[in-house]
């Protein structure tokens, strides 16, 4: 429970932030929330893709769904037709720019067990995103308290450029979220380690 406030801390700061920083027309949320109360407070914003925070395994299947297979590919036409190669490199040139996404995950290791028979799709689509999605500015935060190997793969650890950890019970938990240990030994309440690229920072 302990952990769990944190990383609630830590996503509702995130997102504040973003709020703080953006205009809401310059920015679109796709906020997924399992455990249907975290998030609450952020459910009539007018900048949310689907217009409510989605708590529903089936509706999040939907969503990455139509990233994956539609969103995806409608940026990259676009970014292709004005020459450009990246969401930053077209909006700086554009009449029309394209709004950033994020979307945030979280309780992942839950909703892949709520998923069921869908659950290896919706990895698949969660990798996807990892890989393609940033140029196009989706970009995608993943939030869980069982950091397990088969939850976070390697496959798709290798595609989150940034990581934070808040303090875990083994190094084996570490090591998972930042292919290193440390993470066992912070101290709570809020002390985490901050990984970008190959640096890791205490903060």
């Amino acid at each position: 429970d302990w952990n769990r406030k944190w990383v609630t801390v830590f996503l509702d700061s995130l997102l504040s932030c973003i709020l703080e920083t953006q205009r809401l027309d310059d920015v679109q949320l796709a906020i997924i929330d399992p455990k249907l109360t975290n998030f609450m407070f952020f459910r009539d914003l007018p900048n949310l893709v689907t217009g409510d925070i989605i708590t529903e395994a089936d509706e999040v299947c939907d969503l990455l769904d139509q990233l994956v297979n539609e969103e995806i590919s409608r940026r990259k036409e676009i970014l292709t037709e004005s020459a450009s190669v990246d969401i930053v490199d077209h909006n700086s040139r554009a009449d029309n720019p394209l709004s950033p996404m994020v979307v945030v995950v979280d309780e992942y290791a839950d909703l892949l067990d709520a998923a069921e028979d869908d659950a290896d799709q919706m990895e698949t689509n969660v990798r996807r995103i990892a890989q393609i999605a940033r140029s196009v500015g989706i970009h995608l935060v993943i939030a869980t308290q069982r950091p397990s190997a088969n939850i976070i793969n390697t496959d798709l650890r290798s595609n989150l450029d940034m990581r934070a950890a808040f303090r875990v019970p083994s190094d084996s938990d570490s090591r998972v979220i930042l292919d290193e240990n440390g993470a066992e030994g912070l101290g709570g309440d809020g002390d985490m380690l901050f990984k970008e690229g190959n640096e890791v920072t205490r903060i």
